[in-house]
């Protein structure tokens, strides 16, 4: 049936101006198949190095275990607070760090300034914020150069929608190019 496709379709190239039809025209190979072609090996390719920065032990854990599940992601470090978060992100380099606002000796905000101003990284704030004040700090961390905020999980989400959310953010910001950002 392949054959009678393509003789079709070298008769109407023919009929419409004497062109040749492209599989003749040696830029598609007719008998080239999807499994012919290199696609670079998804086992081979570079990981997203991810550092994950939170002080509650729950929620540590539970990002932990999403992000690690995930094929495409490696984390390389964790941390408890704002000030060993810093030191690590100049420390590991990570491709994505993921933040929480409420931090012991660090808040969000001074973590995410100080970040962006001396080893600029895409920042996923993760936070639980709700009231109007801790709400203002996230967004004064957006301003400082924090490239998306997401709510932590509540433990009622329906079919994973939220360890979704969290993967798929952390994969599209980690191919975001952050410059120098000093306050």
């Amino acid at each position: 049936f392949g054959d009678l496709i393509g003789c079709r379709r070298r008769q109407v190239a023919r009929t419409t101006g004497g062109r040749k039809c492209v599989c003749h025209q040696g830029r598609v190979r007719p008998d080239a198949t999807a499994s012919n072609h290199s696609y670079p090996d998804r086992l081979s390719m570079k990981k997203i190095r991810v550092l994950v920065v939170e002080d509650a032990l729950t929620i540590l854990k539970r990002i932990l275990e999403v992000l690690g599940a995930d094929p495409e992601i490696d984390i390389v470090g964790e941390a408890e607070d704002g000030k060993r978060g810093t030191e690590l992100c100049e420390q590991l380099r990570p491709d994505v760090v993921t933040l929480d606002m409420m931090l012991p000796n660090m808040n969000g905000l001074a973590a995410t300034e100080f970040i962006m101003a001396y080893c600029p990284t895409p920042i996923l704030i993760v936070s639980a914020s709700t009231n109007r004040g801790d709400l203002f700090k996230t967004f004064d961390a957006l301003a400082a150069g924090a490239l998306e905020a997401l709510d932590k999980p509540k433990g009622n989400e329906l079919d994973n929608d939220w360890e979704k959310k969290l993967v798929a953010t952390v994969k599209f910001i980690s191919g975001i190019k952050v410059i120098t950002h000093p306050r």
